[in-house]
């Protein structure tokens, strides 16, 4: 019998029921331990003479002891406990099954997960701790219970393993068992808190909710379990069910609990929200409303909390009658409305599903070809990552998504009324500058800024495209303003002009072909005029010396009006990088544009001061003059 990990190996010669000789050896065959095994259990070692060289022995991470316990070796596992004083808790490396973490755990921990019943029982026989955590702070108990191994978890509790323990996220070995109900029970038995929390205020019903496993719902409730817990977002078991279309599960918890009336009528109005909104369901939403509408209701039961964001639809009235339902039929616009409104009050403004409902609805008004209104829902969508600190991965999401709603207007000749307001384009783009110092402002981001820069960008050309009057070029200038005072940086260490210049997509990457060719963000010289408008430097340049204009000059991305617009706007032709490269050197090379009227006196005055060093100091110059030297 031959069991591999890695580069070791380990090897048994079997006859008659025994196990005479058993190896270990790592991948170039040197022997690291080897035992020979008689009827009367004596054993001799064969290769080494001190056992202590032995059990420091380590491949991999993982000692002598660590790889015959795992491997089921019991002959070898106690030879080297008995004979080589090994640590029956000794620790090794396990790999995880992304293969993305090295764990260390004991070989307990190990025979928990892989299920060896004999091994496990010898190793707890030997005095092994049940409780041994590994590095990821998992015990024997919550690995047993994460693979649903239930007769070594029978085995473990038997032998006093803890039910209250957790790991790093706060889970309990309950929580981590809800996919099978017949191991919830035996921990409910063994008296595992019921109600205890992980780090986001998730019981152990909230999970099995979760993972629509009703029996497991339906047998913690028999032992006491609380439904009426929330969550750290605020939702309970009712809202969880439905946002995981777990409808099934949804009509069981009301019947199974006694809840007020205002939680049902809340319940039942989430659910039409959500069957209408993510599954497209008119008749059972409207149903289900209608069965809230059924319930008695208060015009405190229907008030919003505070909302430190402004949502588009603060004025809409919350449907509370029959009355009122009856007005919606055939209204599918109203009918969104409704849901964003139900879905604003009932999940809170803290909850991160409230990002994918109002993602859900946008989609919804732009398939009808309303897009004023879907702008207006994503920019709410939009606010509440600004404002409630919510991930980068779902701001670029939703950039994306922005952006083909907006080559899709673009592409769509539809009426006038169809069309998206300035205003709302610039709230769009206020937002994503503000997702942007939010980033920045987080010392500990591991993201780029390189999307965003990009994003702004396409946002700032659809802007353009739409033809701004003077009074809305004033109001763009003020948004601009905002982003040149950050001076954002790419990881290359580009400024927003440098990108919008070089031909370098990284955003871009994620469109098709044709939606790149509309979305004409580099070297457009209605997007660099506007950003130079507003009043950014147009000699700025990276810590090499690399300028916007030395770029532009680049055959990559040579553009001639592109050019003479930064030559307008005052760049230096001649303004050296540290590596002695400069655009009028690119510029020779092209002799379509006469450099002689860009290359002033003070240039060539500060160039030979730079060339001859000539020495200086501040209270000799004005600091203009300084500046200029020092960019040359």
């Amino acid at each position: 019998v031959s069991l591999s990990r890695k580069s070791v190996f380990v090897t048994s010669w079997r006859a008659k029921g025994m196990t005479y000789f058993t190896t270990v050896c790592d991948i170039s065959e040197k022997v690291l331990v080897r035992v020979k095994c008689s009827r009367n259990l004596s054993k001799n070692y064969l290769t080494f003479t001190d056992s202590q060289n032995l059990m420091d022995r380590k491949v991999d991470g993982c000692g002598p002891f660590f790889l015959a316990a795992t491997r089921g070796c019991i002959p070898m596992a106690e030879y080297l406990l008995e004979q080589c004083d090994a640590n029956v808790d000794d620790l090794g490396i396990y790999q995880d099954e992304k293969g993305n973490e090295d764990i260390g755990c004991s070989a307990l921990w190990m025979v928990s997960q892989n299920g060896d019943i004999n091994m496990l029982k010898w190793l707890i026989d030997k005095g092994a701790d049940v409780n041994c955590m590994a590095s990821n702070k998992f015990t024997p108990l919550m690995n047993a219970c994460r693979h649903g191994n239930l007769p070594v978890i029978l085995i473990l509790l038997e032998h006093g393993a803890s039910v209250d323990m957790v790991d790093l996220m706060g889970r309990t070995a309950l929580i981590l068992a809800v996919q099978r109900s017949d191991i919830t029970q035996e921990l409910l038995r063994a008296k595992a808190p019921i109600d205890a929390m992980d780090k986001k205020d998730m019981a152990a019903i909230h999970h099995a909710v979760l993972k629509n496993h009703p029996s497991t719902v339906r047998l913690l409730l028999q032992y006491g379990a609380n439904p009426k817990l929330k969550t750290k977002s605020g939702m309970n078991v009712l809202t969880i069910a439905c946002v995981k279309g777990c409808f099934y599960l949804f009509n069981c918890l009301l019947e199974w609990v006694n809840w007020t009336p205002k939680e049902r009528r809340d319940a039942l109005l989430f659910e039409g929200a959500v069957l209408f909104n993510e599954y497209h369901e008119y008749s059972k939403a409207m149903s289900a409303w209608r069965m809230a509408a059924s319930i008695a209701c208060t015009a405190e039961d229907a008030a919003r909390a505070p909302n430190p964001i402004a949502s588009p639809f603060s004025q809409q009235r919350e449907i509370r009658t029959l009355a009122d339902i009856e007005q919606l039929e055939g209204n599918t616009e109203k009918v969104r409305i409704q849901c964003i409104v139900i879905c604003e009050r009932v999940l809170g403004f803290k909850a991160r599903e409230l990002f994918h409902q109002l993602i859900f609805a946008g989609v919804n008004f732009a398939d009808s070809q309303d897009y004023p209104n879907c702008v207006k829902v994503w920019n709410f969508a939009m606010s509440l990552i600004v404002y409630g600190k919510g991930r980068h991965d779902d701001t670029i999401y939703l950039g994306k998504a922005m952006v083909k709603l907006l080559l899709q207007i673009l592409d769509s000749k539809s009426a006038q009324k169809r069309e998206v307001p300035f205003e709302a384009l610039l709230h769009t783009l206020d937002l994503f500058i503000a997702c942007l110092s939010s980033l920045l402002s987080e010392k500990d981001s591991s993201e780029p800024p390189d999307f965003l820069m990009e994003l702004i960008l396409c946002i700032l050309h659809f802007i353009v495209l739409s033809q701004p009057s003077g009074v809305e070029h004033e109001a763009l200038k003020v948004s601009l303003n905002k982003l040149i005072q950050m001076s954002p940086k790419t990881l290359l260490g580009y400024n927003i002009l440098m990108v919008a210049i070089k031909r370098d997509d990284v955003f871009l990457e994620q469109f098709y072909d044709a939606e790149r060719e509309k979305l004409k963000i580099h070297c457009n010289p209605n997007i660099i005029r506007a950003i130079l408008t507003a009043g950014f430097q147009v000699n700025d340049a990276t810590a090499n010396g690399t300028t916007a204009l030395y770029l532009a000059s680049c055959p990559e991305n040579y553009d001639e009006a592109v050019l003479d617009l930064l030559l307008d706007f005052g760049a230096h032709v001649d303004q050296m990088s540290s590596s002695g490269k400069s655009a009028l050197l690119n510029m020779e090379k092209i002799k379509r544009h006469d450099l002689m009227k860009y290359v002033s006196l003070k240039c060539c005055a500060a160039r030979a001061v730079k060339r001859y060093n000539v020495p200086y100091t501040e209270q000799d110059m004005p600091k203009e003059l300084i500046d200029v030297i020092e960019n040359h």
